[in-house]
C-alpha cells in the first residue's frame, strides 16, 4: 500500500504557505518525496490571487488596506483567508492523467465530507464559464459544476497547475462565515454543522476519505530542513515580492 505524507501546517503567513507548497511540489519531482497531502490555515488576513489574475479590483475596493496580497502558481480568482482551510495535493503523474486525478481528488473530498455528515452534490461537470465568473474577481462569489457545493452553494474551491510529470492542486474550505464571501453563493462548514468544529477534526475525516478512494495510507510528517530552506528564499524572493504579486 502506499503512503502519503500528511502536512499541517497553521503558524505561517500567507507568504509562507504558497512557498512551502512550491517547495514540497519540488522536494516530490526531485524523488525526496512521496506524494503529499497538506492542510494548512492562515493566521493573519490574506487575499491569494490566481497566476494570471489582474489586480486593479483590489486597490479599486480599498482590499489592501485590510488584506496583505500573495499571488499562487495556480489559476483561479481571489481566495479571502482567514476563516478557511487550505489544502495542498503533490501527485507525480503524466500530464494526461491530471483530468482523472482531478476527479478522484474530488471523489476523496466527498468521502471525508460525508464522514463529518456533511452531504455535498453529486459532481457535475460544467464546462462553460457563465458571466458571473467571467466578471467577479473572487473564488467564493461563484460556482462551477466541477467544484464542491452543498445545496448548490459552494463550500470549496480548487486550482490547479500540471507539469509533465507531476501533478498539483490547491483549495479553498470555508470553515466559519466570512463578512467578505458573498453568503447568497456559498457555505461554512459551520453552517451546515450547526456549531464550531475542530480544525484537526476536519483534517481526519478529509485524510480518511483520501485513504479510501486512492487505497493509500497517510501518514502525517513534519517538513524537511531542506524544504523549510527552500520555503524561506522562496518566500523571500518571490512570494513576497511587490513585483510578483502586483505584476498584473
Amino acid at each position: 500500500m502506499k503512503i502519503w505524507r500528511l502536512i499541517k501546517t497553521h503558524n505561517f503567513d500567507g507568504y509562507m504557505n504558497m512557498a512551502i507548497n512550491e517547495a514540497l511540489t519540488v522536494s516530490c519531482r526531485g524523488g525526496n518525496s512521496p506524494p503529499v497531502l497538506r492542510f494548512y490555515t492562515w493566521p493573519s488576513p490574506f487575499i491569494s490571487i490566481g497566476y494570471f489574475q489582474r489586480t486593479d479590483w483590489i486597490k479599486r475596493e480599498g482590499l489592501h488596506r485590510k488584506f496583505k496580497v500573495v499571488r499562487r502558481i495556480t489559476g483561479g480568482k481571489g481566495v479571502f483567508h482567514g476563516n478557511d482551510l487550505s489544502y495542498g495535493v503533490i501527485l507525480p503523474g503524466k500530464r494526461d492523467l491530471s483530468s482523472k486525478i482531478y476527479h478522484t481528488i474530488f471523489l476523496a473530498f466527498m468521502k471525508g465530507f460525508n464522514m463529518l455528515g456533511i452531504n455535498a452534490d453529486p459532481y457535475r461537470k460544467k464546462e462553460r464559464k457563465d458571466k458571473l465568473y467571467v466578471h467577479n474577481e473572487s473564488c467564493f462569489s461563484t460556482i462551477l459544476g466541477d467544484e464542491i457545493s452543498v445545496d448548490g452553494k459552494k463550500l470549496m474551491g480548487s486550482a490547479r497547475k500540471r507539469w509533465k510529470d507531476i501533478f498539483f492542486q490547491e483549495g479553498s474550505i470555508l470553515v466559519t462565515p466570512s463578512a467578505c464571501v458573498d453568503r447568497s453563493t456559498s457555505v461554512a462548514v459551520e453552517d451546515i454543522l450547526g456549531k464550531g468544529i475542530n480544525i484537526d477534526h476536519i483534517i481526519s475525516a478529509l485524510a480518511s476519505g483520501f485513504e479510501k478512494i486512492f487505497n493509500i495510507s497517510i501518514k502525517e510528517d513534519m517538513l524537511t530542513g531542506d524544504e523549510i530552506e527552500l520555503a524561506r528564499k522562496l518566500a523571500s524572493a518571490k512570494y513576497s515580492n511587490p513585483s510578483w504579486n502586483w505584476k498584473r
